[in-house]
This record gives structure tokens, sequence and C-alpha cells, in this order.
């Protein structure tokens, strides 16, 4: 069993916020000489559970995580890795098994059967731990060496629990994912034109926009596509931008002799297209 103590969970929760567009509960847990100041975030129409944490941190040599322990019944979990994702056991029956005791994630890991699951978004957040049906995430680590102050002062970690149907292709988690680390600005003023409007446009889900940028000598748009579902695809991708076409490009941005398919871009699993200008 796990070596570990609590971070008081007597602390009194405190409703910051409550309106017709979410609902904020704090709670604030002292720990040792430590405190954490948790916020709780429910949005209307959403199925997220954001979590807002700020962190006063003056321990030595102890990790600070925040475990989820899920109805879930799975033997494997699954986990986003740059441009795909990465399927391991929930088990520790071999020694490779437990020597997996943290592993890498990007921006979301999942557990799911086979029609409902839940994910554990992340924004910055890299290393996770999951045993059975528990899922942790790390937030501090706090060790004291090679830098003895490490991780001492003031820390902010945003996450997110996200309950789907569907399994972990089909519950939209990657989107979830891309909502949480890229959320939408909201400012004051008046629209300039019309009133709905988007540069770049896909018909297909699992075809996430990567990049969209100058070239690196500066003289073209590049646009950079993946296939983030691990599913073949046909995506039809279509701009706004007046006078303005894209043509395939390699990797290095340098143009293809012919495009592949000037209308339906076909995607191979996980596979990485880029675009330029002419």
């Amino acid at each position: 069993m796990d070596d570990y103590e609590v971070v008081a969970s007597d602390g009194r929760g405190v409703v910051e916020e409550q309106g017709p567009l979410r609902v904020v509960i704090s709670f604030d847990r002292p720990f040792g000489r430590s405190r954490v100041r948790q916020r709780l975030i429910l949005r209307a129409g959403s199925a997220r559970l954001d979590f807002d944490i700020d962190i006063d941190w003056q321990e030595r040599d102890r990790v600070l995580k925040v475990s989820f322990p899920l109805a879930i019944h799975t033997d494997h979990s699954v986990a986003e890795i740059q441009y795909g994702h990465v399927r391991r056991p929930t088990h520790r029956n071999t020694s490779w098994d437990a020597a997996r005791f943290e592993v890498p994630i990007h921006r979301w890991i999942d557990l799911s059967e086979a029609d409902y699951g839940a994910a554990l978004l992340n924004n910055g957040i890299f290393g996770c731990d999951v045993l059975g049906n528990r899922l942790r995430l790390t937030l501090l680590k706090s060790a004291s060496a090679p830098d003895p102050v490490a991780d001492v002062g003031i820390h902010r970690r945003t996450f997110s629990l996200f309950p789907h149907p569907g399994a972990t292709l089909d519950g939209r988690v990657n989107d979830e994912a891309l909502a949480l680390n890229s959320p939408l600005i909201v400012r004051d003023g008046a629209p300039d034109g019309p009133s709905e409007a988007s540069w770049l446009s896909v018909d297909q889900p699992a075809v996430t926009l990567e990049a969209f940028k100058r070239s690196e000598d500066g003289k073209h748009l590049v646009m950079r596509w993946l296939e983030a579902g691990g599913r073949r695809a046909n995506a039809s991708i279509h701009t706004t931008l007046p006078g303005v076409s894209f043509g395939e490009a390699e990797l290095l941005e340098n143009a293809c002799p012919a495009d592949r398919n000037e209308g339906l871009r076909e995607f191979e699993p996980f596979e990485v297209r880029t675009f330029r200008t002419p």
C-alpha cells in the first residue's frame, strides 16, 4: 500500500460564484507549513468538473498528488502522447509494470469501458500514475537534489475530470482537452463584419489543427493538421481567407511537387500533414 498523508479534508467550502453560466466552490486546506486553495468549477452545458488550485508549498522531500478513484472497470489506460496516444496496463503484475509507477502524459489520460469512461485532463501537468481504477496526477515533487529548494513557493495547477459516454475515441476526450488548454477568450467590443466566421474549418472532429503560422522563411502561411484518433479519415478542409489557397508541403515546409488531392484530404491514422500557400 502507498505510504501517504491526506491533505486536510475538513476544509470548509465557500460558494464564490453562483450564476447562470457557472458555479465556483472554493476550499482552503492546510498541510504542514503549506496551504492549498482549491476551486471547483462547474459550467453550464459542460460535463467537465474543472479544478483551479493555488498552492503555497513549503515542504521538502514530499510529493503532492491529486487522486481520483473511478467507478470504471478496465485493464488498461489510454494516454495522449505527442501526435498520438498509447495504451498501458492498469495493473502491476510484472516487474515491468511495477517500474511504471509514474508515466508521462500530455493533455489527457482516460479509463473507459465499452460504452462509458472518465478522463483526467490537464494543463501542463505531465506526471501521472495509474493503479486499478485510480488515476493520480503529480502536482509537485519538491525533491532535495539537485535543487534543495525545488518547488518551494507559489504554484497554480489546472486540471479537469471529464466523464463521457462511449469509449475514449468516441467520447470527445481530445476535444475537451484542447478546450481546457486553449479556452475561448471573451473580450468587450462589437464584431467587425460577420458575427460568425472562422478562418479554417474541417468536417472531421478527429482531425485537429496543430499549427497555423508563417513559414520559417517568412514568405508563406503554413497550417499543420493531425489525425488524432488513430483512424483513417477523409477530411474536407476549408478556409475563408480571401484569395488564399493551400497546397501540400513537407514537414520542412517545402512545397510538394503535386498535391495528393486538391479537395478531400485523406489522412492515415495519426498522420501529420502540412499545407502552405504558394
